[in-house]
């Protein structure tokens, strides 16, 4: 039986992470009790963890050719991951991500920057084959390009789904070419502050389904008006919340590729399953050794 496929639109980073006692204080220097370098960011990590799934991913995203890209280039060969790269004689530093993870809590803090300094760096998509992709993900990063990327998705016949981390300039006209959005509880349309009303929204602008994830409390979600709420399972102890979203939108994508005519709430129940796991190690890829999560 063939792989489940899905291409995977937005961001790659190097991720420097450290797991400490707690952040610095002014003019303080902490010694970390672990640290890991590697490839980063929403996009990035979604495809990672869809391949982890049993999935075969390709990423596009931007790397180049600094000495740091080959840290992430090399992690996407050794899991599986196809990569196109939107900035392949982009030569300077690429995005380098700082991140503290709470030894008692798994809370992080990232200092990083986004993608708009490298966005005049485009490589023209438009010979770009989306033939044999069923779904499709973006994580908000791009955004010019990916407006355009989704629209020729949507008229292709290919589910979109979208990454809503935050909102970014742009957002309300990518949008309308989504099908499923999966949004952080940081994602506000300006003026709009309350989740439900959020859900609303989305309805208005055409998206099918959405939700709205809140860490440890019920995903809040809304399919063809309906509205219902998943409850994510606990974990004791959680050890690193760090790149949980974005294996959670990289599980949500496995399952609805594998299982495109299963219910909403089922593909975001087994997603947040897959995201828990995640939270009970140590940075973002030991949940799925020797775990069975591919039913």
């Amino acid at each position: 039986m063939s792989r489940a496929k899905a291409l995977f639109f937005g961001m790659s980073t190097i991720d420097c992470i450290y797991r400490v006692d707690q952040p610095p204080g002014r003019n303080e220097k902490i010694v970390a009790e672990q640290q890991l370098i590697c490839a980063g960011g929403p996009g990035t990590n979604a495809a990672i963890a869809f391949s982890g799934l049993g999935g075969q991913a390709t990423l596009v995203s931007c790397l180049g050719v600094h000495p740091l890209s080959s840290v992430a280039r090399n992690e996407l060969r050794a899991h599986g991951v196809d990569h196109v790269d939107l900035c392949p004689e982009f030569s300077s530093v690429p995005t380098v991500s700082s991140i503290l993870v709470s030894k008692d809590t798994g809370d992080r803090s990232v200092v990083s920057v986004n993608s708009t300094h490298i966005q005049s760096q485009y490589l023209d998509l438009t010979t770009f084959s989306l033939s044999g992709f069923k779904t499709v993900l973006f994580d908000g990063q791009h955004m010019a390009l990916a407006i355009k990327l989704a629209s020729a998705c949507r008229q292709a016949g290919i589910h979109t789904i979208l990454d809503g981390g935050s909102w970014k300039p742009g957002t309300e006209r990518l949008i309308r070419h989504i099908d499923t959005a999966i949004c952080s509880s940081n994602f506000m349309p300006p003026g709009i502050p309350v989740s439900e009303k959020i859900l609303a929204w989305l309805d208005a602008q055409g998206v099918s389904r959405a939700a709205i994830t809140r860490g440890d409390r019920p995903i809040l979600a809304a399919e063809s008006g309906s509205r219902f709420e998943v409850l994510p399972p606990r974990i004791s102890p959680v050890r690193d919340t760090l790149a949980a979203g974005d294996i959670f939108h990289g599980a949500y994508v496995y399952y609805q590729s594998i299982n495109p005519a299963g219910t909403f709430s089922g593909h975001l129940q087994k997603a947040a399953a897959v995201a828990v796991r995640s939270c009970a190690h140590f940075g973002p890829r030991k949940w799925a050794g020797g775990m069975d999560l591919k039913k």
